[in-house]
């Protein structure tokens, strides 16, 4: 199946793992599990729906990012996203992130988040951004669906969510539809 096939029919991207990374990220999966937290520190990722993802049903979520990397998908994209079942959710960026997700042709609607934590029960969200961020959506559906870009987006159904933003936020939206933008949400 072609790349733009798997496109069209919603399937992932297939990229070949080097085994150094692999050796790499079972450290860091072995770390993580040690010290009963899942803890990233992130290298630059080919594209692909989410650059770094971390989520931990039981105890905290702690991300920190110094590589500039880009995430390109057709229909949603996100650079970086950590989420605590029961637990707190703690991500430290640095680096320059470029967003963008665009579903012309393959998708109806389009959303790119820049970086996104979400915790199930009540504890702490803690953001520190001082990289730029530049995030895009774009769809071109004749009318009928949305595009949705944020720069950084919490959810917490309860407890205390702390963002602090030092680097720039660059939002850019085009639908002929419904379009939604916000540097921190």
């Amino acid at each position: 199946m072609t790349r733009k096939n798997k496109a069209r029919h919603g399937l992932a991207r297939s990229y070949r793992i080097k085994p150094t990374v692999k050796i790499l990220r079972a450290a860091i999966v072995a770390s993580a599990l040690a010290t009963s937290a899942a803890i990233v520190c992130a290298a630059p990722l080919p594209p692909g729906n989410t650059g770094i993802s971390v989520y931990e049903p039981i105890g905290d979520v702690v991300i920190s990012n110094i590589n500039d990397y880009s995430v390109y998908a057709s229909s949603s994209a996100i650079g970086i996203a950590g989420k605590a079942g029961n637990g707190g959710v703690t991500i430290e960026n640095s680096a320059n992130l470029d967003v963008y997700a665009n579903a012309d042709g393959y998708s109806y609607s389009s959303s790119a988040l820049g970086i996104y934590a979400n915790i199930s029960v009540a504890d702490e969200i803690h953001i520190s951004n001082s990289g730029d961020l530049s995030v895009k959506a774009h769809t071109d559906a004749n009318g009928y669906y949305s595009a949705d870009a944020r720069g950084i987006k919490v959810f917490a159904s309860t407890g205390e969510s702390i963002v602090i933003n030092n680097g720039s936020i660059d939002i850019d939206v085009e639908s002929s539809g419904i379009s939604f933008a916000s540097g921190i949400n």
